[in-house]
């Protein structure tokens, strides 16, 4: 994959008290167990504190997307967004076709640089 995953790890930093494994971390670890070929990147943060967990996709030349309120029940379909993502010349895949899980979500959308 060329996108990238970002999972925050520190989404919980403002539980008392933050429970150990934290959501991010909850979910890097559900997604590594669906598929280690995801470019997956645990993150200190993706500014979503307010609605923990946050995930999100990047990819150079393409949009921008975070999705928050997460869990480790969301790993399959982030993963089937991601290789959507990763197929899409521009990343605008938040659509009819969004996995049901994630519909609701997403809290950021950066569009793609123009040329």
């Amino acid at each position: 994959m060329v996108a990238r995953l970002l999972v925050c790890a520190t989404c919980d930093r403002y539980a008392a008290p933050a429970p150990s494994p934290t959501r991010g971390e909850a979910l890097a670890a559900a997604l590594r167990a669906v598929t280690p070929r995801v470019a997956l990147r645990v993150v200190e943060c993706l500014n979503g504190c307010p609605r923990p967990c946050t995930a999100g996709l990047r990819a150079p030349g393409k949009a921008t997307l975070r999705f928050s309120g997460l869990g480790p029940q969301d790993a399959a379909a982030l993963l089937a967004l991601a290789e959507r993502y990763d197929a899409s010349p521009d990343g605008e895949v938040v659509d009819a076709a969004l996995p049901e899980s994630l519909r609701g979500r997403l809290t950021v959308h950066t569009p793609a640089p123009r040329p």
